[in-house]
């Protein structure tokens, strides 16, 4: 068997070793295995491939793609240990993190970790993160901790590695005893354990970089079947210079007596030397490509740049393909006036997001209308931080704007001509599950909420919430009419008294303000006669203008305050992360319903913890329960919105 590394020049031009790999004669009923980077990927990539694979005839693109699995960098291992599943792999970091949280809990050495961490479990997540990062970067280090070595990783210049520092020596201990309890060995040590289901050959393409860890499986994998890796490397010119470098670094290893071993990589150089001949901007674009081929060249792995027939090898003389030019074949950039109506490449400066995003609408109007047929779903636009961005994008874009609909260009204009409403469609994508859904929302409101001092706001954000109003039956009516008792019954903050107590306010005498006695207030108004003196037994005072009719929307609110109190109450203890999954679940549920459809993305995420911790008996607290799911609910989910046929807003990972 082997492993071939190939370079393409961009994303494109690895659609023609895919397809030439699909056409290879297979057995019928083989699956044909490609692995790829992110969703975005995988989505272009099977449309792409369908357009010239199993179409109905010459120059057709009604093709289709089947039997082939498209899996993600993490099913190399999958590929060297297939009995291993996701659901019973103990070295998966949900299941990683509920061992190391097993280890630190009943050992006081780690008391002052858990204390900097802010929680158990928050510190079990971190210390299980770190050592997911140890097995992917630092493969060597840990098979030395796997042979009882204490040793920081070894690399390609110092194949003798040292012994850890003192203050470091915890992590080793720890490691030493997760491993211990899981008793299996961890995924760096591992030995491929082939199967039937092992395939033959691997396709692996699109990537710009691979870690040790991923090259280290690859290496494994070569010796019991066929790899060919198509990497993305958008400058052949620096690549050349770039490998003659790195072969120096190898023979140079070599020379001092280290041999090309798997898991050992080259020393980062802290000062590195830019090259005169090279532009130091294209230099440092493409510093991570030139890591890669430095690390490759460690582990004896050639490489070679690849122009396939097609590929666009004819620069556009704009600015946009002299900047290209330079970054692929010149490396030095040439001077040459800029055209005043080049358009390629634009750049606008503004004071802040909200008027980029104002400047990205109107720059977007001039285009639809400047350049012919273009469509929406041939747009991407790239936010570093799409979290923030979105909501500023999704008020500019869902505006209808007035614009000229005469001939010629078209004109943003408030008044007057003959005008038409333009809206442009923009979806965004790469955004938390809490963002996407209306369940996972409400479920990191209401998780947040009983941490906090229930103010007016968080508590009716939560009574508020779509989902909670379509189960009790509250309209929008009476949503008015709770805000208005809510100022008429003067309640501020605090679910009880002894809730004021647990966020700092110790007096017990004065209940007035807190949300049960506003909602006792709401009750007397809604039995007895408006102007009814104070009830001296219950020390409150009957709430006017309220009438019996009122009494379901009382009531309304009345449930999702028990909701929050029950959950509230469970909060000033200690419980397990399973017992604490099923009293949220529980919270939850009752004030949406058991046949609320929106639940089922929230609720996963909650039986996806539990099933983590099924057996763990540490009882931790809240707050620690509360960081974990409000992370797992910021995540990305794995379905995107890519073919919607709008703009696709994203970050810079590339989806498309």
């Amino acid at each position: 068997m082997s492993l071939q590394v190939e370079y393409v020049s961009r994303l494109t031009d690895v659609l023609q070793p895919v397809v030439d790999y699909l056409r290879q004669p297979v057995d019928l009923f083989a699956k044909q295995h490609i692995v790829v980077p992110t969703a975005g990927v995988k989505a272009w990539l099977m449309s792409e491939v369908a357009k010239q694979l199993g179409t109905s005839g010459i120059g057709k693109t009604d093709g289709i793609i089947a039997n082939v699995e498209i899996d993600f960098p993490g099913s190399l291992t999958k590929f060297l240990k297939p009995n291993v599943s996701d659901e019973n792999d103990q070295w998966l970091i949900e299941n990683l993190m509920f061992h190391v949280l097993d280890v630190i809990s009943t050992d006081a050495q780690y008391e002052d970790l858990i204390k900097r961490s802010g929680g158990q479990l928050i510190a079990a997540r971190a210390i299980a993160d770190r050592f997911d990062r140890y097995h992917v970067r630092r493969p060597a280090m840990i098979r030395l901790w796997e042979q009882g070595k204490p040793a920081v990783s070894p690399t390609a210049h110092n194949p003798n590695a040292k012994q850890l520092n003192v203050t470091d020596l915890w992590q080793f201990e720890l490691w030493s005893a997760v491993r211990k309890r899981i008793g299996q060995p961890s995924p760096a040590a591992r030995k491929p354990e082939l199967s039937a289901k092992t395939p033959e050959q691997i396709l692996v393409v699109g990537f710009q970089s691979l870690s040790p860890g991923q090259i280290d499986a690859l290496l494994q994998l070569k010796e019991h079947v066929e790899i060919r890796v198509v990497l993305v490397h958008p400058s052949p010119a620096i690549s050349k210079k770039w490998a003659v470098a790195a072969s120096s670094t190898a023979g140079a290893s070599a020379t001092a007596g280290a041999s090309a071993t798997i898991g050992l990589i080259p020393e980062r150089n802290p000062s590195p030397v830019m090259p005169t001949d090279i532009d130091p901007l294209v230099n440092s674009w493409l510093m991570g490509s030139q890591e890669l081929e430095t690390l490759l060249a460690s582990q004896d792995i050639k490489s070679t740049h690849a122009q396939y027939v097609g590929a666009n090898s004819q620069t556009a003389q704009t600015l946009l393909g002299r900047i290209q030019n330079t970054v692929s074949q010149q490396l030095q950039p040439t001077k040459t006036a800029v055209d005043p109506a080049d358009h390629s490449l634009i750049i606008h400066r503004c004071h802040n997001l909200g008027r980029q995003i104002e400047v990205l609408h109107d720059a977007l109007l001039h285009a639809f209308n400047d350049l012919k047929d273009l469509q929406p779903h041939e747009i991407v636009v790239l936010c570093p931080n799409i979290a923030t961005a979105a909501p500023y994008l999704e008020a500019a874009f869902a505006r209808t704007v007035q614009v000229d609909g005469g001939a010629g260009k078209t004109e943003i204009v408030s008044a007057g001509g003959t005008q038409r409403g333009v809206k442009i469609p923009l979806v965004v994508a790469d955004r938390g599950i809490r963002q996407i859904s209306e369940g996972s929302a409400l479920l990191a409101s209401l998780i947040d909420l009983v941490q906090s001092r229930c103010s007016i706001e968080g508590v009716l954000s939560v009574a508020t919430s779509p989902l909670v109003l379509e189960n009790l039956g509250v309209s929008s009516e009476g949503v008015e009419h709770w805000y208005r008792y809510v100022e008429n019954a003067n309640v501020r903050w605090g679910l009880t008294v002894e809730h004021r107590k647990l966020n700092g306010l110790n007096a017990p005498e004065l209940s007035a303000h807190t949300w049960r006695a506003g909602l006792e207030q709401m009750l007397l108004g809604a039995l007895v006669a408006d102007g009814t003196q104070t009830f001296d037994s219950l020390a409150v005072d009957a709430l006017d203008d309220v009438d019996l009719s009122d009494i379901d929307e009382i009531s309304a609110l009345i449930r999702v305050f028990d909701a929050v109190l029950q959950l509230s109450d469970l909060a000033t203890q200690r419980h397990t992360v399973e017992q604490w999954c099923d009293a949220i679940e529980t919270a939850i549920v009752s004030l949406c319903g058991e046949t609320c459809d929106d639940l089922a993305m929230p609720l996963k995420q909650l039986s996806s913890l539990r099933a983590s911790a099924a057996g763990n008996t540490v009882e931790v607290d809240y707050s620690d329960v509360a960081t974990q799911l409000n992370q797992m609910l910021n995540e990305v989910p794995g379905r995107q919105p890519l073919r919607t046929g709008a703009i696709t807003a994203t970050s810079m990972i590339p989806l498309r």
